[in-house]
């Protein structure tokens, strides 16, 4: 295992992805990379707004998860891992996917946020699309232990 994909979303749970990819990064010798993908700039599109405001309002949202990730990244890299840090805009689910292929990751390791089957059902959710879809293991992280 050369390549392990971590995609974030920045809720609590991002600390407990982080510590099983070094655990797996020291173990095979691996490179981490962290991926964060954020939606595309059209969800504005039916708000009357000024463009300038939402291009200015995304770019600040932009950095802020820019930045988020690199203070994620920099925990890897104390640890003497090779990690590299990914923002992207786009479907989140294809984008992991999309991601996973080209950098050549073995594995994906995600969160599940436990919602409820309707939940699921209705909505779907990214971490189900991925497993899903994936062509490589996914190591499933859950956010809450069950009492």
């Amino acid at each position: 295992m050369k390549n392990i994909l971590v995609p974030l979303d920045f809720s609590d749970i991002s600390k407990k992805l982080i510590n099983e990819a070094i655990n797996l990064a020291k173990t095979f010798k691996a490179k981490v990379w962290l991926i964060h993908v954020a939606p595309p700039d059209h969800d504005f599109l039916t708000y009357e707004i000024d463009p300038g405001y939402i291009q200015q309002h995304c770019e600040l949202i932009l950095e802020k998860e820019s930045e988020e990730l690199k203070k994620h990244l920099q925990v890897i890299v104390e640890q003497n891992i090779e990690g590299e840090a990914i923002l992207r805009q786009g479907s989140i689910g294809n984008t992991i996917l999309s991601e996973t292929k080209r950098l050549n990751a073995e594995i994906v390791i995600m969160g599940s946020h436990s919602h409820g089957v309707l939940y699921h059902a209705l909505i779907g959710g990214v971490t189900h699309h991925i497993i899903k879809n994936s062509e490589v293991p996914v190591l499933i992280i859950p956010a809450r232990q069950k009492k």
